[in-house]
């Protein structure tokens, strides 16, 4: 009888010590990264605009990253923005699209769609590093003719479809003019 209840007694105590840990690793995860997909909006919104008013060096100084700034410098990012918006023609009109986390990163992937007058719809990608504590910052982005398959997964569409600007003269913009 006694040796019955010193292995149950064993039993309990692993049981409870089991529980403790799983119970622990769910409230103690310091590695969760959260996202707040209005701030990166916020963040590329201001980038972009500014790229549409040839604002080049406020966006570089104020809204991309420090690893951008090592790799991209001032003059070439000027050249290169100069040469986008050229190629393109003057954008008409741009809606935000959706977002992606990049799994485990403190970084985020915001898809916008982008009227120009010459190319017609083009998508850019900008690529943010950060989160909803620190904010965000770009670390990159791409612009091209969209792509015939859609992304792998849509995190949230809640803000689907928003206008950057949806008249020519909102935010300030005059795109007619351009």
């Amino acid at each position: 009888m006694a040796h019955q209840r010193n292995e149950l007694d064993i039993r309990k105590n692993v049981l409870a010590l089991i529980l403790a840990v799983l119970m622990a690793g769910c409230t103690f995860n310091v590695n969760a990264i959260h996202h707040d997909e209005l701030k990166a909006i916020d963040t590329a919104n201001h980038f972009f605009l500014n790229l549409i008013k040839g604002n080049y060096k406020d966006a570089y100084d104020n809204q991309t990253n420090d690893r951008f700034k090592q790799v991209t410098p001032p003059k070439k990012f000027n050249s290169d923005m100069e040469e986008l918006m050229h190629s393109y023609g003057a954008p008409t009109k741009a809606s935000y699209d959706y977002f992606q986390p990049v799994p485990g990163q403190k970084a985020i992937q915001l898809f916008y769609n982008v009227n120009h007058r010459q190319e017609g719809t083009v998508q850019y990608i900008f690529y943010l590093e950060g989160d909803a504590e620190a904010g965000y910052k770009i670390s990159g982005f791409r612009a091209g003719k969209k792509g015939k398959n859609p992304p792998p997964y849509v995190i949230s569409n809640a803000r689907m479809g928003d206008d950057i600007f949806a008249e020519a003269t909102t935010y300030g913009i005059d795109t007619k003019g351009r």
